[in-house]
Formats: structure tokens, sequence, C-alpha cells
């Protein structure tokens, strides 16, 4: 069905539009802090996603998404762009209103190292695969500037809410990788999958949210 991808993106964006109207959470007065950084690191990704496309590293299923293409991709990948992070940091933003534990104020820097450190050494070790290479590299970048740069109870807020986030993550990537929507080139990958979705899917997302993250903590502090 050409809707599918449309639908999954509706999927991701309707239930935040609902719940930002929460009268403890307000999250809709926070969307100028949202955007401005969703625009930039989407366009960032845009470009990222056109190499990819360009190369056929992955391709999009005409039986899935809608007829219209900008730069080879279609539509809805645009609107993934803006609807993801956008339900990113409603989940971000919803545990900061409604659950911080302390704990995961000690955990947040270990737990950015190890996977800075695994991030290194992933991509050093599969320079010959495009996809896992790029993904991890662009992570060890990302996970490198939080942790020197991020407040622990950022930092720290941010990894419960990337768990918390699997789940539509889960939900939402196995149509897509099953259909599927989106064929990937396994020889530019490590064809290690959960599920359906490749593992550097992951590793994707959480460039994905953690990029808007910093952006969107940026955008809400005071300038001079």
């Amino acid at each position: 069905m050409k809707f599918t991808y449309l639908i999954l993106n509706l999927f991701t964006l309707l239930p935040v539009m609902i719940f930002s109207f929460d009268r403890k959470l307000r999250f809709y007065k926070k969307w100028k802090y949202t955007f401005p950084g969703i625009l930039i690191v989407g366009l960032l990704f845009t470009i990222w996603d056109y190499y990819f496309t360009l190369n056929k590293i992955w391709e999009f299923n005409s039986a899935y998404v809608l007829d219209f293409r900008l730069f080879l991709m279609p539509v809805e990948e645009y609107f993934f762009f803006l609807f993801t992070p956008f339900a990113c940091l409603f989940i971000y933003e919803c545990l900061n209103q409604y659950y911080r534990p302390e704990w995961m104020l000690q955990l947040a820097k270990p737990v950015t190292l190890f996977f800075l450190m695994l991030s290194i050494g992933i991509a050093i070790n599969n320079i010959e695969r495009t996809y896992t290479l790029i993904n991890f590299s662009i992570a060890s970048l990302t996970l490198g500037f939080s942790f020197l740069l991020l407040p622990n109870k950022i930092l720290g807020q941010f990894w419960l809410a990337f768990l918390v986030h699997l789940i539509p993550f889960w939900i939402v990537n196995s149509v897509l990788t099953s259909c599927p929507v989106i064929i990937y080139d396994n020889n530019e990958n490590l064809n290690i999958r959960i599920g359906s979705i490749p593992l550097e899917d992951h590793v994707y997302s959480l460039i994905l949210f953690l990029s808007n993250l910093c952006a969107y903590e940026w955008f809400k502090k005071e300038k001079p």
C-alpha cells in the first residue's frame, strides 16, 4: 500500500500533538525550541540520506511510498526527519517532568563513554561497509561531543529517554524493514538484525535523537 510510510509518520506524530497539551507537561510551549534544531539537523540527515540513496546503500520500495520524490527520496522521508525527533524530544520532556531517577546521573558518563569506545572500534573494523562506517563514525563524534559538553542531568535523561523510545522505534521500524519500505544493500552493513531491523538503524536513531537534543537544549538557553 502506497500510504504505508505516510501512515507510520502520522502514527509517530499524532500522539505527540495530542499529549503536548497536557496541563502539567505543556510541551506545546517548548515547540519554539524544538523546530529550529529539527530543521538544522534534518538538513544534515537529508544530505546523508541523499548520498546513501544515490549510491544505492538503501532504496525506497515504490509499492509502499507515494510517487512524489525530491532528490531521489519520497516526501515521507522528509516527514520522518521532522516528526521522529519531535516525538523523541517529547519523550525526553515527559521523563523530565514525571521521572528523574538519581541513578541515571551516575551512569550517564560511563554509559556514554562505553558506547563511544564501542562505536570507534566498530567503525575502525568496518571501513569497507559504508553504512556501518559512516553510522558509527558519526555516532562517535556525537557521543564524544555529548560526553564533553552535556551535563550529567541531561545526558542521564537522554539515555533513559532513548531506552523508552526503543518501544515505538521497534514498532515503526519493524514495519519499515519487514514490508520492506526500505531495502538495504547488506554488503554495506553488518547484516546483524534485531527482528527485521538492522543494528545500524538503532545507532542511526541514537544520532538523530541525541543531535536534536543537543540543539534543543542549546536553543532553550537564554542567549546574551
